[in-house]
């Protein structure tokens, strides 16, 4: 016994997926002309080559713009040491001269002594269009 016998619609089915396939065929053929045929007209021609044109155009200024993004990254990583270290020995010098008593003033003048010479220490700073000595006040307004 045939096994599409026994379900009901099962010719129908087979009848209109059939149909079906043919007339999506049909339609793609149809809708790949019709693209075929707009890709082929001159508005269309035109547009590419305005879109071509443009990004040429823009290829340059792009290609510059990234290497000023890439100098800028190089930069910026060429600073963070000098920056962390500077900035972290200021704030320490700063806490350290803060917990000095009043009285102590000899302590207090040696203390702030070497906090403006952390503060006036200079840093040779690599990665940049050109070498630069950045002290950590540069360093902070720079970074």
């Amino acid at each position: 016994m045939n096994s599409t016998a026994c379900v009901p619609g099962a010719k129908y089915q087979g009848d209109f997926s059939s149909a079906y396939s043919n007339y999506l065929d049909k339609q793609y053929k149809q809708r790949k002309a019709d693209e075929d045929k707009f890709y082929a007209t001159p508005q269309y021609q035109k547009l590419v080559a305005d879109v071509k044109t443009a990004t040429d155009a823009a290829r340059a200024q792009d290609r510059q713009i990234g290497e000023q993004i890439d100098l800028l990254d190089r930069q910026r990583a060429a600073m963070t040491d000098s920056f962390t270290t500077s900035r972290g020995l200021v704030g320490s010098l700063t806490y350290q001269l803060e917990q000095i008593s009043e009285k102590d003033k000899s302590g207090k003048d040696s203390k702030l002594k070497e906090l403006n010479e952390a503060k006036a220490q200079t840093f040779d700073v690599a990665g940049r269009s050109k070498a630069t000595t950045l002290n950590s006040r540069n360093l902070i307004t720079t970074s």
